[in-house]
């Protein structure tokens, strides 16, 4: 098992959100967010993981938004 408290010492990066794209469904912005969280960890990639993981968030946010509004 990976030991994740070494996240607690990694940097804070500042980081924007992407521009909305329209052309994107909720379902497929999160799949590829959960695809790039994963890649990150397995290649033990602190700050791509912590970027990931935001991206990940955002999109279960916005799926959760979506499902509420349908």
């Amino acid at each position: 098992m990976y030991d994740l408290h070494l996240l607690a010492d990694a940097p804070i990066v500042a980081s924007e959100p992407e521009p909305e794209r329209q052309d994107l469904e909720p379902q497929d912005r999160l799949v590829t967010a959960a695809i790039l969280a994963a890649t990150a960890f397995r290649l033990k990639d602190m700050e791509g993981l912590l970027l990931a993981l935001r991206a990940l968030v955002d999109a279960v946010s916005r799926f959760e938004r979506g499902r509420d509004a349908a």
